[in-house]
């Protein structure tokens, strides 16, 4: 008798959201598709990549601001782990357990010449973190985070503090430095549109940046 396995579908109503995809120039996504699911049917790559992917689209639907910043950085620190310890062997796990969560995403990203720098246009976000010692774009959404997971009467007053426009760079920031990151992991050279800049219109795209000519 055949078994049959029943469980809640992964499906979700259809809504409209940002991301990396370059709707005016799409040539390049054939490609990348493609190596995407020759990744995925890798047994080092494939579970890795589907929960990364899995943060990624939950952190991208997310109802509110706070839970989208929180679920981007679970996809990125998983990224980062499988990168820096079982892909490239950049750390040992106890050097990973060490380095702290801002130190990991800034070497993986780095790795893949991804700035962590303050983009110049979230001007919310880099003025409304000063005051907790975020050194750049990373120390930013992981201090958010941190702030929104271990809250404490302080923490939830600084957080009101900072405001809702800071926190909306902080989840677009997140989310695509884990865009940028699925990105090069599958090798993929073209276009993305920067989900940062809020005021951009269509067409307005850039390089990724380990395609950019030095």
């Amino acid at each position: 008798m055949p078994l049959f396995v029943f469980s809640p579908s992964r499906l979700t109503t259809w809504q409209n959201v940002e991301s990396w995809f370059p709707r005016l120039k799409p040539k390049d996504a054939g490609a990348a598709f493609n190596r995407f699911h020759q990744l995925l049917q890798d047994p080092d790559w494939g579970d890795g990549l589907r929960h990364a992917i899995e943060w990624y689209v939950d952190a991208n639907t997310a109802d509110t601001l706070e839970s989208s910043i929180v679920k981007a950085q679970v996809g990125l620190e998983l990224l980062a782990w499988l990168i820096l310890v079982d892909r490239h062997e950049c750390k040992s796990k106890t050097m990973y357990r060490h380095d702290g969560a801002a130190k990991n995403l800034e070497d993986m990203l780095s790795l893949f010449r991804i700035p962590v720098a303050f983009p110049v246009h979230l001007e919310h976000l880099k003025s409304g973190t000063a005051a907790w010692s975020a050194e750049n774009g990373v120390h930013a959404i992981v201090k958010v985070r941190n702030h929104i997971i271990h809250s404490t009467s302080v923490k939830r007053r600084e957080l009101a503090t900072l405001g809702k426009m800071a926190k909306l760079e902080a989840k677009h920031l997140g989310l695509q430095y884990l865009e940028l990151s699925l990105l090069a992991i599958i090798e993929y050279i073209g276009a993305y549109s920067d989900r940062t800049r809020f005021n951009r219109f269509l067409g307005q795209d850039q390089v990724v940046p380990w395609g950019m000519t030095s």
